[in-house]
């Protein structure tokens, strides 16, 4: 009697079990897919962006270029300049969103690392670890860089820093055009008598255009070359935050947490 029911309790537990490991394994195929999602907007959207300045700016000289007198006006050089400031604008706002992608890429892999992800210990282990392999090499690298940019920004961010510092290039050239048609250099400080007004106000709007464009190329610098740091930093928020969420709710105890980061990230993001 006692074993035909200590039967029926194994095999009435077994479909529990087996439902438990489907909803986990689809919760993880999920995950991988919004993984796949982030990172495929982070390559190709924004590459179509630079793609489509590029092409913005070349048809803008191509256009001007095909008259040669449009060089020679003030109001078409205004023209150049607002596109010009605007690139700057949607190259701040883009690598913003880029960035903001890139740590929600690092949310999702720091809760697969909590929840499906143990270090190794031996060949008979849990053979996903990428997560935690990943960030504790990312972890040692930050750490043998602290005080210089990350190769990697360089490589993958520079292109937003790049296409700013010659954008506001060409709007410094056009204010400096723009001065010598208005005969600036030769009127001095009879200038706001002697030029045009519209002149002046276009002129003074691509100043304002050059002093915000230096704001902004601040924040793209930031963006560009500090990314890595400040998305390690964020790892380590959100791996902490998923660990304590995952002690609190009793799906780890603190030594087996701290048995599954392995003893190099949990001292990491316990300082």
């Amino acid at each position: 009697m006692d074993s035909t029911l200590e039967t029926k309790d194994t095999a009435s537990s077994q479909p529990q079990t087996n439902e438990g490991a489907k909803m986990q394994e689809e919760e993880l195929n999920y995950l991988r897919e919004k993984l796949n999602q982030h990172l495929k907007f982070s390559h190709e959207h924004t590459h179509k962006v630079f793609i489509y300045i590029i092409l913005l700016w070349g048809g803008t000289l191509i256009l001007l270029g095909a008259k040669g007198n449009n060089m020679e006006n003030i109001f078409m050089l205004f023209i150049i300049a607002t596109i010009f400031f605007f690139s700057v604008v949607v190259l701040y706002f883009l690598g913003s969103r880029n960035f903001e992608n890139l740590k929600a890429i690092s949310k999702i892999g720091m809760y697969i690392a909590v929840f499906y992800e143990k270090r190794p210990n031996d060949k008979k282990g849990k053979k996903n670890f990428w997560e935690l392999a990943n960030f504790e090499e990312e972890l040692k690298n930050i750490g043998q860089s602290d005080g210089k940019h990350n190769k990697q920004d360089k490589e993958s961010n520079g292109e937003y820093f790049l296409f700013s510092i010659i954008a506001i290039v060409v709007i410094i050239a056009i204010v400096i055009k723009s001065l010598f048609l208005s005969d600036f250099f030769n009127k001095g400080s009879k200038i706001c008598l002697c030029m045009d007004i519209s002149d002046t106000i276009m002129i003074s709007v691509c100043l304002l255009y050059i002093i915000i464009s230096a704001i902004l190329l601040f924040g793209i610098f930031k963006i560009s070359f500090s990314s890595s740091k400040k998305i390690i930093s964020a790892k380590k928020d959100y791996l902490k935050s998923f660990l304590n969420y995952a002690i609190k709710t009793k799906h780890y105890k603190e030594y087996e947490a701290k048995e599954n980061l392995g003893d190099y990230i949990y001292n990491e993001i316990s300082n």
